[in-house]
C-alpha cells in the first residue's frame, strides 16, 4: 500500500514497515516547434514544451527573454497556458514594424508561478528575421515653388553618330516613376523634362496640364501622347499612380521609326512615333547640354547652364523615378511592381530584364527614393544634382506602403 501526501510525498512500504519517499520531480523542456530556429517579423512560431510529471490542468507562464532590442517588439511577449498529457504549446510573434534593427535573437523561458516566476526552461536562441519597411521609403514633396535639376545627366556617354547612334536607337529607353499630385489646376506642371541638344525642342517632357491630364512631348516634332478633353489620361489627386514612357523599336505598323508608348498603371493608354533622326538620344545617350529637369522647367541656356526658375511648377509628391538606357523595360500591359525599383530586374510577363550592362539595360538614373538628393542609378551622380527654390521636402511614405 502506498499513500501520497501531496506532491512527492510518499508513505509506503510492507505491511507494518512504512517508510518515506520523494517521488520523481517535475521537468520541463521548451523549444520552437519543428526545431525552427528563425522567425521573420509579422509571422508567427509555436513553441511547445514537454513536461513529465506534471499534472493535468497545470497551468505554466511564458516570457520573451534576452531580445536584442526590447520585448516591446512582441505581441504579446508573456503569457499561460495549460498542460495536459505532459505537452503544452503557445505562440510567439514578433511584430512587423517600420524600424531597421538588423536581425534580433530572443529565448523563451516557462515559468511554474508567474511570468515573473522561478524559470523552470528555457529554449535555444531563435533569430527574428527583420523585414521592417525601412530604411523608410521616402518620397521628394514638391511644394510647388520648389524642384531640383540634374547637369548633366549622364557624363560617362559619349555623344554618338552615324551607325552607333542608329543602333543605339534601336534599344529604346524606360522612364518610370510613381507620381501623387495634391494640386491640381490649368496651368502646366513638370514632373520630368531631358533636354539633349541646341534646340529647346529636343526634349522628351512628362508633364501634367488641364487639371491632371497626363501629357508627354517628345522629339523635335513635338509629337503629344495625350488627348485633350475628351479621352484624356486624367491622374487622380493624393493617390499614387505609376507612369512609364518607352521607346521601342522597330514599331510592328512602321517599321521606319520607334514608337513611343504611354503606359498608366501598367496598361498602355497611347502610343505614338518618334520621327527624330538628328541629334537625338536614341537610347538616353549622353548629348551635348543636356540636362535633366525634375519638379520644374528651369528653361533652357546653351552649354546646360542653369537658368532662372521659368515655370511649371509642379505639387505633389514623386518616388522611385528610373531611366533605363538602352531597354524597352515594358512591352505590353504589365502588372506594376509593388517594390521599391533597383538597378536589375527579373523579366515578366511583358517585363524585360534589366540586367545592368550598358548594351542590354543599364539604370543611369534611379531617385526621388530615399532622404537626400541623390542619384542610386549606376553613375551615382549625387554631386550633378542642384536644388531649386530650396529643393523638395523628403517624406517617409511610398506607393510601398
Amino acid at each position: 500500500m502506498a499513500i501520497e501526501f501531496g506532491a512527492g510525498v510518499i508513505i509506503g512500504g510492507g505491511p507494518g514497515n512504512f517508510t518515506i519517499g520523494v517521488a520523481n520531480p517535475p521537468t520541463y523542456s521548451v523549444a520552437a516547434s519543428g526545431g525552427a530556429n528563425s522567425i521573420n517579423e509579422g509571422s508567427s512560431l509555436t513553441v511547445d514544451v514537454t513536461t513529465a510529471y506534471v499534472d493535468n490542468g497545470t497551468t505554466l507562464y511564458w516570457t520573451i527573454n534576452n531580445v536584442t532590442t526590447s520585448n516591446t517588439d512582441f505581441s504579446p511577449y508573456n503569457g499561460s497556458f495549460t498542460i495536459n498529457n505532459n505537452t503544452g504549446s503557445f505562440s510567439i510573434s514578433p511584430i512587423a514594424d517600420v524600424t531597421t534593427e538588423g536581425s534580433e535573437t530572443c529565448t523563451v523561458s516557462v515559468r511554474t508561478l508567474s511570468t515573473s516566476g522561478t524559470v523552470v526552461a528555457t529554449s535555444n536562441s531563435i533569430t527574428v528575421n527583420d523585414t521592417s519597411l525601412t530604411p523608410v521609403r521616402y518620397s521628394y514633396q514638391f511644394s510647388g515653388s520648389n524642384s531640383f535639376i540634374i547637369n548633366p545627366p549622364d557624363p560617362h556617354q559619349p555623344t554618338i553618330t552615324g551607325a552607333l547612334l542608329w543602333n543605339a536607337y534601336q534599344k529604346g529607353w524606360t522612364w518610370e516613376a510613381w507620381i501623387k499630385p495634391t494640386a491640381g489646376n490649368s496651368t502646366r506642371r513638370l514632373l520630368f523634362q531631358y533636354y539633349y541638344g541646341n534646340y529647346s525642342d529636343s526634349q522628351h517632357r512628362i508633364f501634367l496640364e488641364n487639371t491632371n491630364e497626363i501629357a508627354v512631348f517628345t522629339g523635335e516634332q513635338g509629337y503629344y501622347l495625350y488627348d485633350k478633353g475628351a479621352g484624356a489620361y486624367t491622374i487622380p489627386l493624393s493617390s499614387w499612380t505609376h507612369v512609364a514612357l518607352v521607346k521601342q523599336w522597330p514599331s510592328p505598323t512602321n517599321a521606319g521609326y520607334p514608337r513611343v508608348s504611354l503606359y498608366i498603371n501598367g496598361v498602355k493608354k497611347r502610343e505614338t512615333y518618334d520621327h527624330v533622326w538628328n541629334n537625338s538620344d536614341y537610347g538616353m545617350t549622353y548629348q551635348p547640354y543636356s540636362r535633366y529637369d525634375i519638379g520644374a522647367d528651369w528653361g533652357y541656356s546653351a552649354g546646360g547652364g542653369i537658368d532662372n526658375y521659368s515655370n511649371s511648377p509642379f505639387t505633389g509628391f514623386i518616388s522611385n523615378m528610373r531611366i533605363t538606357r538602352n531597354l524597352a523595360v515594358y512591352t505590353g500591359d504589365f502588372t506594376v511592381p509593388t517594390s521599391p525599383l533597383g538597378l536589375t530586374q527579373s523579366a515578366g510577363t511583358n517585363i524585360s530584364a534589366i540586367t545592368g550592362d550598358n548594351d542590354t539595360g543599364r539604370v543611369i538614373l534611379l531617385t526621388c527614393n530615399d532622404s537626400s538628393l541623390k542619384d542610386n542609378g549606376y553613375y551615382n551622380r549625387t554631386a550633378s544634382f542642384v536644388a531649386k527654390g530650396g529643393g523638395p521636402a523628403f517624406v517617409a511614405q511610398s506607393p510601398f506602403d
